[in-house]
C-alpha cells in the first residue's frame, strides 16, 4: 500500500524504527498546526514530537498521516498505527510492524524510486538532522526533534525540534527543495515521494 510507504519515509524522520513500530493510533494527536507524535519507547528517553504541516503536499508528513489512517481505516486508538498488509491481498492487518520491517519498507520504497544508493530507516532522519543545520539550528534543538543526545559523538549533523513547534527542524525539511548532496545517504524524501514510481 503506497499511503504506508509514503507516511513511514516523512515520520520516519522523526523517529527510529523501533519507536515507531511501538506507536500507536493515538500516539499521532492532532493538533491545530499539525500533529503530535508520541515517542513513548525510545533508547534514550521518551518525548513528544511537534509535526508540522509541509509546504509541500506530496512531502508533507501530516498530510500522509491523515492519508494513511483513513486509507487503513485506523479507527481504534489503541491499535498499531503501522500495521502489516497481508502477503497475498495486500489487506491491512490488526498486527504490527516489527522494527526491521519498517526498515525494509523505506528500503524497498527507495529502490522502486530509482535511487542507486542504499536508502535506509535512518536516512531521512540524517536528511532532517542536515536540513536543520542548513538552516541554522543548534544542536541541541536537533537533538531534541531526533531524540539524540545532544553531543557531537551521539548526533550526525545532527539534533532535533524546538518545543513551541513554530520553527522545527521538521519545517526546515519541509520547506526544503532536493538537497545539494542527493548522492550521499541524506536523500532528500522528495526524490522518493515524488518519482514516477510511486505515484
Amino acid at each position: 500500500m503506497a499511503q504506508r510507504s509514503r507516511s513511514l519515509i516523512v515520520l520516519s524522520a522523526n523517529g527510529r524504527e523501533h519507536e515507531l513500530a511501538f506507536n500507536r493510533v493515538r500516539d499521532y494527536a492532532e493538533t491545530p498546526g499539525g500533529i503530535q507524535a508520541d515517542l513513548r519507547v525510545s533508547k534514550v528517553r521518551p518525548r513528544v514530537v511537534p509535526v508540522p504541516y509541509g509546504s509541500r503536499p506530496s512531502i508533507c508528513p501530516v498530510r500522509a498521516w491523515q492519508v494513511w489512517k483513513e486509507a487503513a481505516g485506523l479507527t481504534d486508538p489503541d491499535g498499531y498505527a503501522w500495521r502489516c498488509l497481508h502477503n497475498r491481498w495486500h489487506t491491512v492487518l490488526e498486527s504490527g510492524l516489527q522494527p526491521e520491517s519498517i526498515g525494509y519498507v523505506v528500503t524497498r520504497a527507495g529502490e522502486r524510486a530509482g535511487i542507486e544508493i542504499r536508502f535506509t530507516g535512518h536516512s531521512p532522519r540524517c536528511r532532517l538532522a542536515t536540513s536543520s543545520r542548513l538552516k541554522g539550528h543548534n544542536q541541541i534543538v536537533i537533538a531534541k526533534q531526533g531524540g539524540w543526545a545532544p553531543t557531537p559523538r551521539c548526533s550526525p549533523a545532527t539534533s532535533k525540534s524546538s518545543t513551541s513547534g513554530r520553527t522545527t527542524p521538521c519545517s526546515a525539511c519541509s520547506r526544503q527543495g532536493p538537497h545539494p548532496h542527493a548522492q550521499s545517504r541524506t536523500v532528500a524524501p522528495a526524490v522518493i515521494m515524488e518519482g514516477r514510481r510511486t505515484t
